[in-house]
């Protein structure tokens, strides 16, 4: 994430870096479009760091993730009646890993829908 900032003003200069927390009004849309979420989903052993957004005109441009919620969107095994999202990789199937899945979804979905309309 260090290098985050300075690559952001390679690809886009001038943009300006800002924290996506819930508790800033400008945000606040972010954990409320589609699902209404309390926060960012947790990850076991994971120290948790808000979203970032790049901003030009005004505009997010990229939005940075730095949490490692991508192993929750791929599926390592078939879905089931039981486990209908199929096993996240690299993680157990708890349900504690499930609901956390399921909070990635959400987020990432509100996340697409901010940026379409932000």
């Amino acid at each position: 994430m260090d290098s985050v900032p300075s690559n952001v003003q390679r690809i886009i200069p001038g943009a300006e870096m800002k924290l996506m927390l819930k508790e800033t009004k400008e945000f606040a849309d972010l954990f409320d479009l589609v699902y209404k979420l309390d926060g960012l989903p947790e990850l076991k052993e994971q120290f948790m760091q808000p979203f970032q957004a790049a901003y030009l005109n005004g505009r997010p441009a990229i939005l940075v993730c730095p949490n490692d919620y991508g192993c929750y969107w791929e599926v390592s095994s078939p879905p089931t009646a039981l486990n209908p999202l199929g096993n996240a990789a690299h993680s157990e199937t708890t349900p504690t890993v499930q609901n956390s899945r399921e909070g990635v979804y959400q987020i990432s979905i509100n996340w697409l829908f901010y940026a379409l309309t932000h």
